[in-house]
């Protein structure tokens, strides 16, 4: 009777797994029948089907991926590099096993990168939270961990820059080492000339960091056929003419509930820069800013330029901390200067449309179904007050006006 019971096999859930010599530094094999045993982004994957199924938005199927596996790479690093008796006291974290320890040190190390602010950290592990939560209730694990969020503001402070300060950022470009290289070989423009571009978009335009510069993998950025080099607008309904050609585009938060794309003209200095950095690749789904996904080099070179332009924002006087300007300041710029230059046209510019509940109701239905903004829009970009280094690159690009052709007709400028 004994021997009949000793040939049962131990449950999954009730096995340890403790690395031999030869797999010490490897992370634990997954389980293909037993999901207790997988690493998060594999749980994830499952999770994302269901969100799917639950019709929850790409952007957040998306997110719960993308954390995930950021989760796994530091882990796996970790089990590879990281403190022996910390490790094996731990063990990896998987499914069943990840508790609020390894929580605690995925969230230092976000900490230490210096390329989040605590409200993104608090997102990344909420997320992997949900996703143990997940697993929980398919009882493959008692509990899921939780963590107390770190402080953080709710609100970012409206830091904008004035055309002064813009004006030394571009300059410092010239201290920019990265990038030389893109993700399909070299890419035809040095650095400076790079962020300057980026620099003038940001501003002409008020684009999202990542709309413009894609550093993570599953961000949408600018592509090629993002830019239509005709005299008139690409837009169906409407009828205005720029002389430097369009940017055609759906904003990156947009897409499932105001999927029409904007049809913003191109200013002289947005059309000279583009110009500039024009793409090598000619194809239409190219991508414009073909930089590395790499956010460990985007963030800390934005910083060196900063500091070579000396800008920052004033001193928090009740604190006395000094904070830096972010890549996302510029919207908030581009949103100043545009309502500062003609009042209320910023929201039909930066796609931030969606009005304010204490407006007129006649006034939201106008907005929504009725007027037509184009030429207001058209007449704000041409005539936007630019930051006097914005313009030196007209002298580099002559000839930017495109020819009268008709309407529909393709204009190759690269």
């Amino acid at each position: 009777m004994s021997e009949l019971y000793h040939c049962v096999p131990e449950p999954s859930f009730l096995r340890v797994w403790t690395p031999d010599a030869a797999s010490r530094d490897q992370p634990p094999p997954e389980d293909p029948h037993d999901p207790g045993t997988w690493r998060m982004f594999s749980f994830a994957r499952r999770v994302s089907d269901q969100l799917l199924r639950q019709g929850r938005a790409r952007e957040t199927r998306e997110e719960y991926l993308r954390f995930a596996k950021r989760f796994d790479e530091y882990f796996a690093t970790w089990w590879a590099d990281g403190p022996p008796d910390q490790k094996y006291r731990m063990g990896y974290p998987v499914i069943r096993t990840c508790g609020a320890a390894h929580l605690r040190l995925w969230r230092e190390y976000l900490v230490s990168l210096e390329s989040f602010s605590p409200r993104t950290i608090n997102k990344h592990v909420a997320t992997v939270e949900a996703i143990l939560s997940w697993a929980a209730d398919e009882e493959l694990r008692d509990q899921s961990p939780h963590l107390k969020a770190l402080p953080s503001k709710g609100a970012a402070p409206k830091f904008y820059l004035t055309l002064e300060q813009l004006s030394a950022i571009y300059q410092a470009c010239d201290v920019a080492e990265w990038p030389t290289v893109g993700r399909r070989g070299l890419l035809g423009y040095s650095p400076a000339d790079g962020w300057r571009a980026a620099l003038v978009l940001w501003f002409s335009y008020g684009l999202r960091t990542q709309e413009l510069i894609k550093h993570e993998s599953g961000k949408r950025s600018l592509r090629c056929r993002n830019l239509v080099w005709q005299r008139e607008t690409p837009a169906q309904e409407g009828h205005a003419e720029s002389p430097y050609g369009w940017l055609w585009y759906v904003p990156q938060k947009q897409g499932r509930v105001k999927p029409r794309p904007l049809a913003l003209p191109l200013s002289d200095v947005a059309a000279a820069h583009l110009r500039l950095i024009r793409c090598r690749d000619k194809r239409p789904c190219a991508t414009l800013f073909d930089w590395p996904l790499s956010p460990d080099q985007f963030y800390p070179q934005w910083r060196r330029i900063l500091e070579a332009a000396g800008v920052r924002p004033k001193r928090d006087p009740s604190t006395g901390q000094q904070p830096q300007y972010d890549v996302k300041h510029l919207r908030k710029t581009c949103t100043t200067h545009y309502n500062n230059h003609a009042a209320g046209i910023a929201k039909w510019i930066t796609g931030h449309s969606s009005l304010r509940p204490d407006e007129a109701r006649d006034s939201q239905v106008s907005d929504r179904h009725y007027d037509c903004p184009e030429q207001r829009v058209l007449r704000a970009v041409l005539s936007l007050p630019q930051p006097e280094a914005f313009r030196t690159a007209l002298s580099r690009v002559p000839c930017l006006t495109l020819e009268a052709r008709s309407s529909g007709k393709q204009l190759a400028l690269f």
